[in-house]
C-alpha cells in the first residue's frame, strides 16, 4: 500500500498518523515546498476585510517552528542555485510574503529570523513609499466601512460581466478579481474613497502600510530576497501582453534600483489558473526572470521548472490545518490533487 493510500487510512494527528507522516516525508524529500503569507499582526484591520490573508503573530510562529523542526528551510536563490548544481532539494521549504507590506518586515521578519528561516518578500512597487493603496486594500477599507453593497452594484454596472452576477455567495473581492478590468476598478474605487471624505493617499500617509525604498535598501540580502509581484497587483490575464510587460518591467526595474540587482523572480499577482496565461510566464522570462511563483496549491516535484514553481497560501486555522497543508495530506486542506 502507498504512502498516499495509508494516509487516507489514518488520521493525521494520532500515533499511526505519524508514523505514516514520517515515512511519507522519506519518500518526498526530492518535494519543494513553497508557503505564502500577506499580513501579519495583532489582528486584523480594515485593509484585511474578512481575515482569509491574515495570519496573527502566534499563527505564524507556530508555523515557523513546525517548518524549522519538520523541513530545511532555504532562501529562494538557494534552491535555485541547488537545482542549477542537479542537486536534491532534501526536504526544502521556501517562506514568501505578498504585496510588500511593512509588517513582512517589521513582525515577521523577526520571527522568521528566530526560527533561522529566511525569506522572500514580493513587492508591488505602486505602493512602496506609501503614496497609494493597492486596488484590493482600497476594496477591503470601503466594504470594512460599510460601502459594501453600493459599490457592488456600481461595480456590476461599470463591468457588465456576461457571466452570472448574482453568485450567492461569493464576496466583492472574488467578484471583482473574476470580473477585473486595469481601466475602470482602480478609477471606481478612488471615486468610492472620495465619496467617503478620503483619499487612497491620505489612508497610505496615515496607515503606512507598505514598505519604504529605503527599507527595502538596507534589508540583509543575506536573509531576505525581494521579487517582483508586479507594479499595481493586476489581473495579468485580463492585460494585454504589452501591459503585461510594463507591469512586470516596472516593478524589475524599480526593485534593481533600490536593492542594486535585479529580481530572480516574479510572484504573479492572485496566482490562480485564470490569473495569468502562459505569454505571462515567456513575459516573465524575456524580462530576466528565472523563476515564476503561482498560488495554485500544487506540489513541486524534483523536474519541476522553476518557472512553474506552485505555492500553498497558508491557511489561517488551527496549527493541524497547517501542518496538513504543508504536508500535502491526502484529503486534507491542500491535497495534491487540487490544480
Amino acid at each position: 500500500m502507498t504512502t498516499a493510500a495509508l494516509a487516507r487510512v489514518f488520521r493525521f494527528n494520532t500515533a499511526a498518523g505519524r508514523i505514516v507522516r514520517r515515512l511519507r516525508r522519506r519518500r518526498a524529500r526530492s518535494l519543494l515546498t513553497i508557503v505564502a503569507y500577506h499580513r501579519v499582526g495583532d489582528g486584523p484591520d480594515a485593509f484585511s476585510h474578512g481575515g482569509a490573508a491574515f495570519h496573527t503573530l502566534r499563527q505564524l510562529d507556530a508555523h515557523m517552528e513546525y517548518l524549522a523542526t519538520h523541513f530545511r528551510p532555504v532562501a529562494l536563490r538557494n534552491a535555485l542555485a541547488t537545482i542549477d548544481r542537479g542537486h536534491p532539494l532534501d526536504r526544502a521549504v521556501i517562506v514568501t510574503f505578498d504585496d510588500g507590506l511593512a509588517d513582512s518586515l517589521r513582525v515577521a521578519a523577526p520571527i522568521l529570523r528566530r526560527h533561522g528561516i529566511p525569506m522572500t518578500i514580493g513587492v508591488c512597487t505602486s505602493v512602496v513609499g506609501n503614496r497609494d493603496l493597492l486596488w484590493r486594500h482600497k476594496l477591503a477599507w470601503l466594504e470594512a466601512n460599510g460601502h459594501g453593497p453600493s459599490l457592488r452594484s456600481a461595480l456590476i454596472d461599470a463591468l457588465r460581466p456576461t457571466d452570472d452576477t448574482t453568485q450567492p455567495d461569493e464576496s466583492l473581492a472574488a467578484f471583482t478579481r473574476r470580473c477585473y478590468r486595469h481601466a475602470v476598478i482602480p478609477r471606481l474605487l478612488d471615486e468610492f474613497l472620495a465619496r467617503a471624505g478620503t483619499s487612497a493617499a491620505e489612508l497610505a500617509a496615515r496607515h503606512r502600510l507598505y514598505l519604504e525604498p529605503e527599507q527595502i535598501a538596507s534589508a540583509d540580502r543575506d536573509w531576505i530576497d525581494f521579487a517582483n509581484h508586479t507594479h499595481a497587483h493586476p489581473v495579468l490575464s485580463q492585460l494585454t501582453e504589452a501591459q503585461q510587460a510594463a507591469e512586470i518591467a516596472t516593478a524589475r526595474d524599480l526593485l534593481h534600483e533600490w536593492t542594486g540587482r535585479p529580481p530572480t523572480a516574479l510572484i504573479l499577482p492572485f496566482g490562480l489558473k485564470d490569473a495569468y496565461t502562459s505569454a505571462t510566464v515567456r513575459i516573465a522570462e524575456q524580462l530576466g526572470h528565472r523563476v515564476v511563483l503561482d498560488l495554485r496549491r500544487r506540489l513541486n516535484p524534483a523536474g519541476r521548472p522553476p518557472l512553474d514553481w506552485s505555492r500553498f497560501p497558508a491557511p489561517n486555522g488551527s496549527e493541524e490545518e497547517f501542518a496538513q497543508v504543508v504536508e500535502a495530506w491526502p484529503g486534507g486542506p491542500a491535497d495534491e490533487s487540487v490544480r
